[in-house]
Order: C-alpha cells, then structure tokens, then sequence
C-alpha cells in the first residue's frame, strides 16, 4: 500500500496536477507505521521456552516499574490505548535514550 501511495504522488508531480498532502501523508504515516510496528514484532517476539516469554528483566523491567507501577498496569495501559483507537492495532512501548523514559505508540494494523 505504501507503494501505491508514493506512486499517486509521482504521478501527480508528473501531471503537475494537485493533491491532498495532508491525506496522503496520514496515509502514509499510517502503512509505513504498520510496516515498522510488524518489523517490531517478529525482531522482537519468540515462543516460550525459544527465548521470548515471561516478565521482562533488567533496564526494562526498571523502567516499567518506575514509569507504570508494574507490569500488569503496563499491560493494562498499553492494550487499553491500542484498543480505545479503534480496530485492530499494534502497540509497542520505547525506551527514549535521551531521558531513559518510556514511551507508548499505537499503529493501526491493515
């Protein structure tokens, strides 16, 4: 889908005809969000028993403790705000290595 939208916007620049930069860049931010959130994912994620599972450790562990009050309530939070956006949705939760901070982001899924 991303594809298909770059190439309205060459054909249009080609044509010298106009077009809703604001819609085509919602949508855009919207498929490349997708693509980056599933690239997330499958880097990221492992059965059980194969290396993924269980509580997060270390510096993470920290961080949820001291930025949500726990795991749980990180859970809860992080479903709860890719959910109340309607649809099916990615959710992923960054440190910021400026602050150590954590940050949560919500992504559509097409």
């Amino acid at each position: 889908m991303a594809n298909a939208i770059l190439e309205k916007i060459d054909k249009a620049r080609k044509e010298k005809t106009d077009f809703d930069i604001k819609a085509i860049a919602k949508e855009l931010s919207f498929h490349l969000g997708g693509i980056r959130l599933h690239g997330l994912f499958w880097q990221n994620l492992a059965p059980a028993g194969k290396g993924g599972g269980g509580l997060p450790k270390g510096d993470l562990a920290k961080v949820i403790d001291e930025e949500y009050g726990g795991f749980d309530r990180f859970k809860k939070g992080v479903l709860h705000g890719s959910n109340e956006r309607g649809g099916l949705r990615l959710g992923c939760t960054q440190l910021l290595q400026q602050d150590g901070k954590a940050a949560d982001y919500a992504g559509r899924e097409a």
